[in-house]
């Protein structure tokens, strides 16, 4: 048996509540389950949450083993940099499992398998029961971005006029309002250059926004609803298999992933156009495309140059794939599509991983809640 503290499952705000899951009197191991985040190393990390100092002060003296399993592909060298400034004793074994937004939320997964099954992206069309659909592309680069993070800013005012580019975007609602004011684009970026601010959070008085356009993509396909689930108001990047009408009627993807600093982390934005057959780039941290060949994956090099995605520095990766992207941008769309066709057995090659990956996946979605141990043996045994 294990002592399971779930940061998915738990509202954990600080080390008093600790107390109520973890009995400190006790041998047993301790699993800290925390894999739908990272970005959980201050002080080394500037920016980062204080999860793993408030877990080491709590649990410094604690004689069992303790488990800190987390999405973070570079969770062990950022541990190993907390620990030389923090000088807490190497008490905390990391465990990276990379699949957490696979588990999340199970049916967020359950995307209709005759609809990709029948989607047939190089011929522009959609076979969904009886009904045969044709999609007009006409657009060569799509992002959904949601949270207006401080460097998804930067990037969509860049893009955002570009003929055959298309995006969504949700105004600035409730955003933290905790550093100096940013009067310009010229300023952000210089900023976001140097470090100075942290590029997941905004200022809602930083940056004349009106210039962004704001715009929410709304219209939902009704083949594309579950049948079994209503939802109001969606946010496409919340609902692994809702995508808008526009998603289908473009080209690739641009995903501008939850993390672009220290930590490299996948989240449901990276597997979305995997399992809807569709080109990506990233960005996101540093080798976050190229990191997908890790686990197998394929990336899209016959087309794009890769380059950027190994720029220590954001503003030189978004720089990078901003280069990418205007390379390719005003071809006319169904043009470049038959440029894509060169990938097309990559494409299809990663569906299928990604859903060998899930279903293996899939038998660790309870293991935790019910305290499996064998299971939770295997996975740690498996991960470390």
């Amino acid at each position: 048996m294990y002592q399971i503290l779930d940061f998915t499952k738990n509202k954990i705000d600080s080390i008093e509540d600790f107390k109520s899951i973890i009995d400190l009197s006790s041998n047993l191991p301790v699993i800290i389950i925390d894999n739908i985040e990272a970005d959980s190393f201050w002080p080394s990390q500037k920016f980062g949450r204080k999860i793993v100092y408030e877990l080491s002060t709590f649990l410094q003296n604690y004689k069992g083993d303790v488990y800190y399993i987390t999405s973070d592909l570079n969770a062990k060298h950022l541990y190993d940099d907390f620990l030389k400034i923090t000088n807490f004793d190497k008490k905390i074994k990391i465990i990276i499992y990379p699949y957490s937004s696979f588990i999340k939320e199970p049916e967020h997964h359950a995307l209709d398998d005759k609809l990709i099954k029948n989607l047939k992206f190089f011929d522009n069309s959609i076979v969904y029961g009886r009904r045969n659909i044709t999609l007009e592309i006409d657009n060569n680069f799509i992002s959904l971005i949601s949270h207006p993070k401080n460097y998804r800013i930067y990037f969509l005012n860049i893009v955002k006029d570009y003929k055959n580019f298309n995006y969504s975007f949700i105004p600035p609602k409730n955003i933290n309002n905790n550093f100096e004011t940013i009067h310009s684009m010229n300023d952000l970026r210089e900023k976001l250059l140097l470090k100075i601010i942290n590029p997941f959070e905004i200022n809602p008085k930083a940056v004349e926004f009106s210039s962004l356009n704001f715009k929410q993509m709304t219209e939902i396909p009704d083949f594309l609803h579950p049948k079994s689930r209503k939802y109001d108001n969606p946010t496409f990047q919340d609902k692994l298999h809702l995508v808008p009408i526009e998603y289908l009627k473009s080209n690739v993807d641009i995903v501008c992933e939850s993390y672009c600093s220290e930590s490299l982390f996948y989240s449901e934005k990276t597997w979305k156009p995997i399992l809807f057959k569709k080109p990506f780039l990233i960005l996101g941290s540093k080798n976050q495309n190229r990191s997908l060949t890790k686990f197998g994956f394929n990336i899209y090099d016959d087309v794009f140059d890769y380059s950027f995605d190994e720029e220590e520095n954001l503003i030189d990766r978004i720089d990078g794939l901003v280069a990418q992207i205007q390379k390719f941008i005003n071809i006319p769309p169904l043009e470049f599509r038959t440029i894509l066709k060169k990938i097309r057995n990559k494409i299809d090659y990663n569906y299928v991983l990604y859903k060998h990956l899930l279903m293996r996946e899939n038998k660790y979605i309870s293991c935790f809640i019910v305290n499996d141990y064998e299971k939770i043996e295997n996975l740690i045994e498996r991960m470390n």
